[in-house]
């Protein structure tokens, strides 16, 4: 995974079946309901798609409340599993110790604070405090 970014479909509130979604270049696929007054049903079918699909591409699959009027009753079990799926982390190359201590030295060479002398003071002949 590049380091430099996180490629996510937060798929929220999940309303309708999505088909077939492309999920190429994908790290992260997040499913979850609507919640609150009004909240609209969310059908198991549309999540498992989902997930089955996640499945196939190897994409983590996170699955939130299924949501209604009461979302903590809802829960985030989807067949007997809470799907809790999360990105992988972006590994960087660590420098042995030479290198890492050898590269300390150079940022600290170049970033070294130049040899300046004090700035003249503006009213020299004036007392700094009367």
């Amino acid at each position: 995974m590049d380091c430099n970014s996180l490629n996510v479909q937060a798929l929220e509130p999940l309303l309708e079946d999505l088909g077939e979604i492309n999920l190429e270049g994908t790290h992260w696929v997040i499913v979850g309901g609507e919640s609150g007054a009004g909240a609209r049903p969310l059908q198991k079918e549309w999540v498992t798609s989902i997930r089955d699909q996640c499945e196939r591409a190897s994409v983590p699959f996170f699955f939130k409340p299924w949501g209604g009027v009461r979302k903590s009753g809802a829960g985030r079990e989807l067949e007997g599993k809470t799907p809790d799926g999360l990105p992988g982390r972006a590994q960087l190359p660590v420098l042995d110790n030479s290198r890492r201590l050898a590269a300390i030295a150079e940022v600290e060479r170049l970033y070294q604070p130049a040899n300046v002398s004090p700035q003249p003071a503006l009213f020299p002949n004036q007392s700094r405090f009367p």
